[in-house]
C-alpha cells in the first residue's frame, strides 16, 4: 500500500501488485469509494480476498476508522470491525490478520495514550462473517500488529 506518482505531489494510497521476479506493477486497486487505506493488507489464505484497514476523510480517524475485508479485484469492500464510539478520544482498528484456515481476523485496536504522541492498545479477534469481537491481550502499552502461525505438532 502507498503511492507510486509520477510527479513530487502525494495522492491517494491504493494497493499495488507486482510481479516479484520483474518488479512491474501488474495490477493497482484504489481504496472503495468514500475511504483512505490506513497502510496494512493482509491475504486471505485462499488468495481470495483481502483485509485492510482504511478510514474516511482527509486523513482522520474517526468512528468508521477500521478493518474492511473485499474480494482481490476491489470489488465488494465489506466493514468487518469498527471501534466502538464511547471510547474517549476514539480508537483505531487496524494491522488485520487473516488466521490460517481463514475464518477469523486477528487486529489491532489502539486507543491514544493520555498524555503521550503513542497509543496504547489490544489484540483483538473476529469472525470474517461477523460476529462478536473478541480481546486476546489486556494490559498497559500497546501490543500491536498480530501474526497468526500454525502450531507445529509435537
Amino acid at each position: 500500500v502507498g503511492f507510486a506518482g509520477p510527479g513530487p505531489d502525494i495522492g491517494p494510497d491504493r494497493i499495488y501488485l507486482v510481479d516479484a521476479e520483474t518488479g512491474q506493477i501488474v495490477r493497482t486497486l484504489g481504496a472503495p469509494s468514500g475511504l483512505e487505506f490506513g497502510g496494512t493488507i493482509s491475504w486471505s489464505p485462499d488468495a481470495q480476498f483481502l483485509a485492510f484497514d482504511a478510514y474516511r476523510g482527509e486523513g482522520t480517524l474517526d468512528a468508521v476508522a477500521g478493518i474492511y475485508v473485499m474480494r482481490t479485484d476491489g470489488t465488494h469492500a465489506r466493514l468487518l470491525t469498527a471501534c466502538p464510539t464511547d471510547h474517549l478520544g476514539g480508537c483505531t482498528d487496524m494491522h488485520p490478520a487473516w488466521s490460517p484456515d481463514g475464518r477469523q481476523i486477528a487486529f489491532t485496536r489502539a486507543l491514544p495514550e493520555l498524555g503521550s504522541d503513542g497509543f496504547m492498545g489490544d489484540i483483538f479477534v473476529i469472525d470474517v462473517d461477523g460476529g462478536r469481537v473478541r480481546r486476546v491481550t489486556s494490559g498497559p502499552g500497546l501490543d500491536c500488529c498480530p501474526a497468526w502461525q500454525p502450531v507445529a505438532p509435537g
